[in-house]
């Protein structure tokens, strides 16, 4: 048997193994043969039309004092205690670049048992213990996600990955301020303090703000002087050392996605990158960060003295001029001037972490919250007719199978331990509905559905785009992506969420096309 620490299909290193049993590790493993796929035949050298079948798995491990799972197994099925001997055996093996490959053996008993051979002359060998198991159903997955790219190394994302505690995938929304009643905002930082109105405010407000953890409860805002009466250059005041710093535009609003022209919104006369956000069409113009004390390197997750992660900020001087109609000024806390209390992530109305949220569109992050998952299950014709259950399923219906629930959670639908669907799955009604792909080398029809789901902290608003085939086993890949929602009474139609939809589905379609024979 192969060790698990082994080179995995020429990946170019070692690949991660790891074998559990009903979720708990097993540890000391040795060696390892995943179960083989084989069919029966006629007797004359033909295969025989059917099911697929598998052999079993073996596994040997180091004895480790103490550890009684394999003996412990080994006993239960020798007493006939059949709901302690069949459990669930998973094994995992996660690569250099983060992509898994997993498969899932249920109903699993031991078949064979072979006890160590304890010879106390063996100096430093360690006694291994080994089990062949069989099992009812064998399920394998792959999981893929994003590789780290330039776009993420930017201050936006570099924000969005720090205010989410690292999980950058868990994304933001972007809320203009007019949509949730402030139609003006002032820089108090500033004398005289200017006032710019709805439309150049607005906030980038992650995940994050639907926790309890106070450090989450923070937000952004993107201020312009664009649409406002302030022609006159302000200065930098001379108190702010540590507070105020100038960045590239290029290098905090990464092109992919934020900067001007690549999205079109309703109004055809406003050219807008991001919907919702009428003046960010600065891309070329500097950034004043104001950071309330904070470094950049705390705020936006930068890393000082490398080449992956470092943005240049550089000090703004005292009584150093801004313009407004030529910056964009970023801030954690400027002043609505309708409502002296600000924005409060943590209270209720307007400024709520779930009113911002239900009013707000995708922010564009490069595809971080994207992930693709397949699976595979034998099948088998009976009079011409499929044995599978899941062959026979509807799409909508196989979204909700517990199945296909546990795959979904394992590719990011949600934060949560399990997917719950709150609405949906109902037909994608942003971009394509329909449509062909090709899985497999099988031309197949490639459906893309939404709904909400539950999460840890709240609601999802996901997109799921699925291909299909039967080929010896049916095939299931399924792109998945998901945004953050308040309530999931606040879901409503966005010029976002439909663009997400046609992205995924193009990402999907490139994706499962690209897929070899698992």
């Amino acid at each position: 048997m192969p060790r698990p620490d082994s080179e995995q299909n020429g990946q170019g290193g070692a690949a991660r193994v790891t074998v559990s049993l009903n979720g708990v590790d097993i540890v000391g493993v040795r060696a390892l043969a995943l179960p083989r796929r084989y069919s029966e035949t006629d007797g004359q050298g033909g295969q025989r039309w059917g099911q697929p079948a598998y052999g079993d798995l073996e596994l040997e491990r180091g004895i480790t004092p103490g550890e009684t799972q394999l003996t412990d197994w080994r006993l239960a099925i020798e007493e006939g205690k059949l709901d302690e001997g069949r459990k669930e055996l998973t094994v995992t093996v996660e690569d250099s670049s983060g992509a898994r490959t997993q498969w899932m053996f249920s109903d699993a008993w031991v078949k064979a048992y072979d006890p160590p051979e304890l010879d106390a002359s063996a100096d430093g060998d360690i006694a291994t213990e080994s089990v062949t198991v069989a099992f009812d159903e064998m399920v394998r997955t792959v999981e893929s996600s994003p590789r780290r790219s330039n776009p993420l190394h930017s201050g936006v994302f570099g924000f969005v990955e720090t205010a989410n505690d690292g999980r950058i995938s868990n994304g933001a929304t972007v809320v203009p301020s007019g949509d949730i009643g402030i139609e003006s905002v002032q820089l108090t930082q500033f004398d005289p303090t200017p006032t710019i109105n709805s439309d150049g405010a607005t906030l980038l407000v992650p995940e994050a703000v639907r926790s309890d953890a106070e450090e989450g409860r923070t937000a952004l805002w993107f201020l312009s002087g664009l649409e406002t009466g302030q022609e006159e250059p302000l200065r930098v005041p001379d108190d702010t050392e540590g507070e105020m710093y100038w960045v590239a535009g290029e290098e905090f609003f990464h092109k992919r996605g934020w900067m001007a022209g690549l999205t079109i919104d309703r109004d055809e006369s406003t050219e807008r990158s991001v919907p919702g956000w009428r003046s960010a069409r600065s891309g070329n113009n500097r950034v004043l960060v104001i950071t309330d004390g904070n470094s950049p390197e705390e705020r936006f997750g930068l890393v000082e003295d490398t080449d992956e992660r470092t943005i240049q900020f550089e000090p703004a001087a005292p009584g150093e001029e801004v313009s407004l109609t030529s910056t964009v000024v970023v801030v954690g806390r400027p002043i609505p001037t309708d409502d002296a209390s600000g924005i409060q992530v943590d209270g209720t109305g307007v400024g709520s972490a779930g009113a911002l949220l239900d009013a707000g569109q995708p922010a564009p992050l490069a595809g971080v919250s994207y992930g693709l998952t397949t699976l595979s299950t034998p099948d088998a014709s009976v009079a011409g007719r499929s044995a599978n259950p899941v062959v026979r399923m509807d799409t909508p219906e196989l979204l909700q199978h517990d199945i296909a629930r546990e795959i979904l959670r394992r590719a990011g639908v949600t934060d949560a331990e399990s997917v719950e669907w709150l609405t949906g799955p109902r037909p994608a009604r942003g971009g394509s509905e329909s449509g062909s792909s090709v899985l497999l080398g099988i031309e197949t029809s490639l459906e893309s559905f939404e709904g909400v789901v539950s999460g840890r902290d709240g609601p999802w608003l996901v997109g799921i785009h699925v291909a299909r085939i039967t080929d010896g086993d049916h095939v299931v890949a399924a792109g998945v992506h998901r945004h953050p929602k308040g309530t999931a009474e606040g879901i409503r139609e966005m010029t976002g969420w439909q663009r997400v939809i046609s992205q995924g589905r193009e990402l999907t379609k490139t994706t499962v096309e690209q897929l070899e024979y698992l």
